[in-house]
């Protein structure tokens, strides 16, 4: 299956392989980009990992309920990786849930013999901060909306749909490509991706719009965070986690 552009080999045993799909132009990305090591240890060594399931969120949704923990985790992972993207002077135009794998239940290992399908006769996970048993992990896996960050500016050059839901203000207004917008465009369609899913999978917030969404969620902890990535001004816009 295809995620954002990745392509993932479903193996024997719950063995998922990594093949790369070349990103835009001839940049160069490395695995370690998309997948900071304390969310993916292996992935970028190997290209191998164990897992019960993967699938992207756009899929994820149509048959899970999509809850507050699912929604605080998705806000973790991805606050690792912008912290992590930042850090590399990297930062992404926008997401949609098409660019979002749902890993349920991963495991790391060293090492993994592609010839028999088998992990090695001894074999050590790696010690993975905060993953628990059964836990969703939220990785973002689209080099193509990866670009350079330079004084807090992206230089878009890919084209998009101005008509997406998950695509901020700046980014219906604007009319030519290459495209500078700042660097907090992410934040934005990470918010809405996040009112979608409650949106799809809570029949009581079917007909809510997204607005009306965030405000039912006002006394939970995510509610800020979510409200502050949402600003219109993307110069004003934070993704601070509560």
């Amino acid at each position: 299956m295809i995620i954002g552009s990745l392509e993932f080999e479903s193996l024997p045993n719950n063995v998922f392989k990594v093949v790369d799909i070349m990103p835009r132009s001839n940049e160069s990305f490395s695995f370690s980009l998309l997948f900071p090591p304390n969310q993916l240890p292996v992935i970028f060594n190997s290209h191998y990992f164990h897992a019960n399931n993967i699938s992207s969120l756009s899929h994820f949704i149509q048959t899970n309920s999509f809850t507050i923990a699912m929604a605080s985790q998705f806000l973790s992972d991805m606050y690792i990786l912008f912290q992590h993207l930042h850090e590399s002077g990297y930062s992404i135009s926008y997401i949609d849930p098409h660019d979002i794998i749902v890993v349920e239940n991963i495991t790391d290992y060293h090492s993994y013999h592609e010839s028999d399908h088998s992990y090695p006769r001894v074999s050590q996970p790696y010690d993975i901060p905060n993953h628990a048993h059964n836990r969703l992990s939220f990785l973002f896996s689209n080099y193509n909306k990866l670009y350079k960050v330079t004084n807090n500016i992206i230089c878009v050059t890919e084209c998009y749909k101005r008509n997406s839901m998950f695509i901020p203000p700046e980014f219906i207004t604007n009319e030519t490509i290459p495209f500078y917008c700042n660097r907090s465009s992410a934040y934005y369609s990470l918010v809405q991706i996040i009112l979608h899913c409650f949106k799809q999978t809570n029949r009581e917030l079917s007909s809510y719009s997204f607005t009306d969404i965030l405000n039912y969620y006002k006394d939970t902890k995510m509610y800020f965070t979510l409200k502050f990535s949402l600003h219109d001004d993307p110069n004003k816009r934070e993704f601070v986690l509560f």
